[in-house]
């Protein structure tokens, strides 16, 4: 009787023990998930800002909203402030306003995600020059989030803000160059 019972505490630790790295294993491929989706997330929302700056931006085409026409927009020489924006994004419709008073101090372009909601655009009204363009302009500067900010001097980027800028920012930036 005595060697049944260690016989059953034997299969016990011996089933604990398996469960016990089943567990570990588990584990470590929860917080293998875990690091990959938050590294995910801190390069989608901070990827435009590790990778753009210096990088070369010298012209942006795309159909002009106000006359629906294949336009190119030169921005080699001089500062030019670039906002990536949609009409369906709240957080850009509340700073958009604020772009077109700095495009009194500089040239801003501002840059549109599709879908495009003309009724909304031309309800805002709007000093400064926008472009509609393609999907692979917003995949090739690395914009996951919108609103996305860029200042380029002679067509290269030197600052990059994700989400909604303040005017305080961009006039920062336009003193420190």
């Amino acid at each position: 009787m005595t060697d049944k019972v260690n016989n059953n505490d034997s299969k016990k630790e011996h089933s604990g023990k398996k469960r016990s790295r089943k567990d570990k294993i588990l584990t470590a491929v929860i917080v293998s998930l875990v690091f990959l989706i938050i590294g995910h997330n801190v390069i989608s929302y901070y990827g435009a800002s590790i990778f753009l700056p210096g990088r070369e931006f010298s012209e942006i085409t795309g159909i002009d909203p106000s006359n629906n026409r294949n336009t190119r927009i030169d921005i080699s020489t001089g500062k030019t402030i670039v906002n990536f924006w949609a009409t369906w994004c709240n957080g850009c419709l509340k700073e958009v306003h604020n772009l077109s008073n700095i495009s009194r101090n500089v040239r801003v372009v501002g840059v549109l995600k599709k879908p495009f909601n003309p009724r909304v655009f031309s309800s805002l009204r709007l000093s400064h020059t926008n472009i509609i363009a393609d999907d692979e302009l917003f995949e090739e500067m690395h914009v996951s989030f919108l609103p996305l900010t860029v200042f380029v001097v002679d067509g290269v980027i030197k600052k990059v803000h994700t989400g909604p800028v303040s005017e305080n920012t961009i006039l920062d930036w336009l003193k420190d160059d």
